[in-house]
């Protein structure tokens, strides 16, 4: 936060166009964090499903 205030600074931008960057870029990290979570997330129900479907296997073949 304290880089992007100091960048806006720099650049001799207003108070008001400075929040909104800094809201931005704010929101922007968050789109990325939650991509990386919903991966994750799609990742342990593919593994999930796939491990219950090995075990759904195992057990017809001892019927």
């Amino acid at each position: 936060m304290l880089i992007r205030t100091l960048e806006c600074k720099h650049m001799n931008i207003s108070r008001k166009a400075q929040k909104k960057y800094q809201s931005e870029y704010m929101h922007q990290k968050h789109i990325i964090h939650y991509q990386k979570e919903s991966k994750t997330l799609g990742q342990s129900i593919e593994f999930a499903t796939f491990a219950y479907t090995l075990l759904f296997l195992k057990k017809q073949e001892t019927l």
